[in-house]
């Protein structure tokens, strides 16, 4: 299509990269006149002080009202950065999926200046309006739909994409984080939107687990799933169908039955973190606290998720959690509902895209808990696993993706 074929072509001899092995856009030059040409200023006070922040967050000397953010080379990190900011030097508390819809300065200003913010819903519309099949697509570990731009830039036109995301986007507490609970809320979300199949079910990573709930559920009541896409998504949990998980141990003790001494220190721990997240003070003052370092916490898968489970007692006391403590404690809750959740087999077609290098299993654990498993493997080794949503990369997911939705509406090929 016409936006996606590039208006200027710098050579390069190499393209400069990241430490982790991205491309590092904003180390990119700028083609000849691409500044004066493409620059809009701020026109209002409060366009430009969503640019100074814009700038800060992107390490950018300067950013134009109608730059996107993702075209800038943002991140989901700096995403929830940047949001952070704008809750604490404008006082507009907004979540991260905002950008879907208003990812430029521009449109965020209007936002911001009086429009109407919906609150959480659990689908955000990516792109629709094609007059094809719908895809709905379940956000990974983290909760967010932002990649799913990428996506839906690299699927034909005539598709429309839904994405799924967590609660707890708003700083408000994730009431139904387990597996199952997100599969039935997130049924009543799609539903409302396509009242009947055929279905066509994707997810990410941790994503993965709960589109396979949904697809087994909607099956099991009569419905029919034409696609269950899985990308990257794998189960560490292949037991027998029949445990349940109660009981479970966790890295940090066991599941929601405690012992009485056990489920005081936690209250009080949770009353504590409370007080330091509800009463104005700074996330670090928050987290120190707690004795805890900012990066011991980003470092340590357990100790996040312990810091993450207290999050969730702290929030069932009141008030919201600051923007920039939502990836750590949605990615801990994320993690939980992993582990806990033991799938049921599913009599239907389970379609695996993964990144080469991801795991020795080509099945992901998911060996015997479909009628019939297709597997597929996109790119060279990948040393982190979101490369397959970033591009260059995405654009072969969803030209796999595109395949595998073709084949379910053969009226759409050609």
């Amino acid at each position: 299509p016409d936006y996606m074929v590039p208006s200027r072509v710098v050579p390069l001899e190499a393209l400069p990269l990241t430490p982790s092995g991205k491309v590092d856009r904003r180390a990119l030059p700028l083609s000849d006149g691409a500044e004066d040409v493409d620059f809009v200023a701020p026109r209002t006070v409060t366009e430009a002080a969503l640019a100074r922040l814009w700038s800060e967050v992107l390490g950018m000397a300067r950013v134009g009202i109608t730059a996107d953010f993702a075209a800038l080379g943002g991140d989901s990190l700096q995403a929830v950065q940047l949001f952070a900011a704008i809750a604490r030097e404008l006082g507009r508390d907004l979540p991260v999926a905002t950008l879907v819809e208003a990812p430029t300065i521009e449109r965020l200003a209007r936002l911001i200046e009086g429009e109407e913010v919906s609150g959480w819903d659990a689908v955000v519309p990516i792109r629709t309006g094609g007059e094809g099949p719908r895809l709905f697509f379940v956000h990974g570990g983290g909760g967010t739909v932002l990649f799913m731009r990428d996506v839906a830039a690299s699927l034909p036109s005539h598709v429309s994409l839904y994405g799924l995301q967590s609660e707890g986007q708003d700083g408000g507490p994730m009431t139904g984080w387990r597996v199952e609970q997100m599969a039935t809320r997130y049924l009543e979300g799609i539903r409302a939107i396509q009242r009947g199949g055929p279905y066509l079910l994707a997810g990410y990573c941790f994503g993965g687990l709960v589109a396979f709930e949904m697809a087994r559920r909607l099956q099991t009541s009569g419905e029919r799933v034409a696609l269950l896409a899985l990308v990257n998504g794998q189960n560490h949990n292949p037991q027998p169908s029949g445990a349940t998980g109660a009981g479970q141990q966790t890295a940090f003790g066991r599941g929601p039955s405690v012992s009485r001494a056990g489920g005081r220190r936690r209250r009080r721990t949770a009353q504590r973190l409370a007080a330091a997240l509800f009463s104005g003070h700074s996330v670090r003052a928050a987290r120190d606290a707690l004795a805890w370092r900012i990066d011991a916490v980003r470092a340590d898968p357990r100790v996040r998720e312990r810091l993450g489970w207290l999050a969730h007692h702290a929030l069932a006391l009141g008030g919201r959690l600051p923007a920039a403590w939502r990836p750590d404690y949605i990615a801990a809750m994320t993690t939980r509902a992993e582990r806990l959740y033991r799938p049921l087999r599913y009599e239907g077609k389970l379609t695996l895209i993964r990144g080469a290098g991801l795991s020795p299993d080509p099945l992901l654990g998911w060996g015997g808990l479909a009628a019939e498993i297709e597997a597929h493997e996109i790119g060279g080794p990948q040393r982190l696993r979101r490369e397959l949503i970033t591009p260059p990369l995405v654009t072969a997911l969803g030209a796999r993706l595109a395949r595998a939705i073709e084949a379910t509406h053969p009226a759409h090929q050609g």
